[in-house]
């Protein structure tokens, strides 16, 4: 062992870490590492401008992914893989995150950042199965992300009338998925338009291609046009679909 004063030598501090590889350590000896550590000061605490530049500069170059070795890349790039990681790494970071400082939170991107991710993802191609969870995670996504007046109004009266409804509910249309606006059991889905958007020749295509598709899946639809958001008079809609639950209680 070497003597207060003397520098340990590389085989020795090597030895060293072999020997307390795999060694777990006890909360006591833990307890007493931290309490060890407390007591030391930093040596460079309350020192600034202790580098200078050209060391600064020397610092900076050596960090830099290019001067870095094809086989240092690929062992950082193994160790950072999620499935590298244990269970107990993972629980740490995602509590990290949630605890995350406010200022940190809702971090936006520069101008040059953007365009450097943007770069980076250009030429890429999604396999069939990435780009099918993609569409199956933003069927799940709510959008618009607020209901319009003519909607809530219709909500409303709905609720009045007792009757049950879900609100945005997905259905898979080829290979994407549509949310229709309102949805009843057992199968009467209602889209509530405004003309504004759904008189577009292309809106109306792709309107009439949805309704083929869930008529083809067993379901009813209703599309009821609005022309000016406030002048929506619910109680036609409402009659209407009160008919159609009597005609499938009775069917029933």
């Amino acid at each position: 062992m070497a003597r207060k004063g003397e520098k340990t030598s590389e085989a020795t501090k090597k030895k060293m870490s072999e020997a307390s590889k795999g060694k777990k350590k006890s909360e006591a000896h833990k307890k007493k590492m931290s309490e060890a550590r407390k007591s030391k000061i930093p040596w460079n605490k309350d020192k600034t401008g202790i580098y200078s530049e050209a060391v600064l500069k020397k610092m900076g170059e050596s960090s830099k992914r290019e001067n870095l070795s094809d086989a240092t890349l690929k062992k950082m790039s193994e160790s950072s893989k999620r499935e590298n990681l244990s269970d107990a790494t993972l629980k740490k970071m995602s509590e990290a995150m949630k605890n995350r400082p406010s200022h940190m939170k809702g971090k936006k991107h520069s101008e040059e950042s953007i365009e450097k991710m943007s770069k980076a993802m250009r030429g890429r191609k999604a396999s069939e199965a990435t780009r099918a969870k993609m569409r199956k995670a933003r069927s799940k996504q709510i959008l618009p992300f607020h209901d319009t007046v003519p909607e809530k109004m219709m909500q409303i009266a709905l609720s009045l009338e007792n009757i049950e409804f879900k609100k945005h509910k997905s259905f898979k249309i080829g290979n994407s998925y549509n949310q229709v606006d309102i949805f009843i059991e057992p199968n009467i889905c209602i889209e509530i338009d405004g003309i504004y958007w759904h008189s577009r020749p292309s809106a109306v295509k792709r309107d009439m291609e949805i309704d083929e598709e869930l008529k083809s899946q067993g379901f009813q639809i209703m599309r009821f046009p609005v022309h000016k958001s406030r002048d929506f008079d619910v109680n036609t809609p409402i009659e209407k679909i009160k008919n159609i639950l009597k005609f499938l209680k009775t069917k029933s």
